[in-house]
């Protein structure tokens, strides 16, 4: 409590030293700036936060103050992280989402599950690929252990209730000797409001996601957080189609050595109509519903109502 007292205040504080000093706020790091600016703007009982945790994915869920966190970007944007949550008034969050255990979405995931209430953990089906061996991921299930938090492996099909909302698990990974591949995709949907999250997913978990669920409408979403960063080899065509999003957010850092957002990946969103936002250019993001209208809110402080 007090922390988060501190936080406000500081958060305060630089807002007026701001007003004094015109242009302070964008000498600051990108994640910081990020702090008074999206997370301070955004209103509606229920919001998406993809966070600009730079070349990694970082995932908030809200309904009506219920929390929901998938991912947990790098180590580097461990603070960041806290500061954004701290903004937002997090104490508790009913469910973390380990979509995969590359150090790009678990790298904070440690520290937010030492900050926070954490209701449940969800992991990955680690038995469908590679034996993961990462200190980081140690670090994590060390700390689960150490507050006794309970856990539970993704299943395809169970539901987590999340407000007047729910989280549904569409696909708990495909075998692979690719952890890229072990994902966890989920669609949380609550009123006013749809958004999917296919981790880092490639082309044959957006083939099985497509054939289980594509005609059958089950992917469709009005919001949907690019495929691993918006690499080429996400993203099809096919899964884009089914899902048919008004806006999609590619988590990425500037000048990233990938290239993210590739290309084709662009070229793709265009041929479906939607809307392409970029945290190495428009930093956190923000959808919010109160369930008429989508608006969308950006670090630079622009907000919008999405198409």
């Amino acid at each position: 409590m007090v922390l988060a007292g501190l936080a406000g205040l500081f958060l305060l504080s630089l807002y007026i030293y701001d007003s004094m000093n015109p242009g302070f706020l964008d000498g600051l790091a990108p994640q910081l700036r990020a702090q008074v600016s999206t997370a301070e703007k955004a209103q509606g009982k229920t919001q998406v936060h993809i966070l600009d945790v730079g070349q990694g994915d970082c995932v908030l869920l809200c309904q009506n103050g219920s929390y929901a966190m998938i991912d947990a970007g790098t180590a580097e944007a461990s603070n960041a992280i806290l500061w954004y949550l701290d903004t937002l008034g997090v104490k508790k969050l009913d469910y973390v989402f380990m979509t995969h255990p590359h150090a790009d979405h678990i790298g904070g995931m440690r520290d937010v599950l030492e900050h926070y209430e954490i209701g449940k953990v969800i992991l990955p089906d680690f038995s469908k690929g590679p034996e993961p061996t990462s200190k980081i991921l140690e670090k994590v299930l060390l700390k689960m252990q150490e507050k006794e938090i309970a856990a539970e492996t993704a299943q395809e099909g169970a539901v987590y209730p999340l407000g007047e909302g729910e989280i549904t698990v569409l696909l708990a990974g495909i075998p692979s000797q690719e952890f890229n591949n072990i994902s966890v995709a989920t669609r949380f949907e609550a009123p006013g409001l749809c958004f999917l999250d296919t981790g880092d997913g490639e082309t044959a978990l957006e083939e099985e996601l497509v054939q289980r669920y594509g005609l059958l409408g089950g992917l469709q979403a009005d919001v949907m957080k690019a495929g691993h960063h918006g690499s080429a080899t996400s993203n099809t065509a096919q899964l884009l189609a089914a899902v048919g999003p008004s806006v999609i957010v590619a988590s990425c850092g500037k000048d990233n050595s990938y290239g993210h957002p590739h290309k084709e990946f662009l070229e793709r969103a265009g041929a479906v109509g939607a809307q392409v936002l970029r945290t190495d250019e428009n930093g956190s993001v923000a959808l919010c519903t109160d369930g008429d209208g989508i608006s969308v809110v950006v670090q630079q402080g622009r907000q919008e109502e999405a198409a």
